[in-house]
């Protein structure tokens, strides 16, 4: 999906992908922050709380769904560890 930015390229407003912005809204977006919209939103400050233990997958399933909801659509989601943190790698079709 392409969306209009502000930015004029060659005297006409340029096209990016949309999807790729969704996706950094949705991650950066924390639940119940927004008047309108509480659900939006991936609620990290839930997910780093100290009492709360959960393993990988959990968490790989809870972004899964939240994409799923707003129609993002993921092609690969891959956990990599390296010197004892975990990363999560997220690939999105755009």
């Amino acid at each position: 999906m392409l969306d209009l930015t502000g930015e004029l390229k060659n005297n006409d407003l340029e096209l990016k992908n949309a999807t790729v912005y969704r996706v950094k809204n949705l991650f950066d977006i924390q639940q119940g922050d927004l008047i309108y919209l509480q659900d939006w939103g991936v609620d990290l400050n839930y997910w780093i709380l100290d009492d709360l233990k959960f393993q990988d997958m959990t968490f790989i399933a809870y972004l899964q769904s939240r994409c799923i909801d707003y129609a993002i659509q993921i092609e690969n989601i891959e956990t990599v560890i390296q010197e004892f943190i975990s990363r999560i790698k997220m690939s999105i079709n755009n």
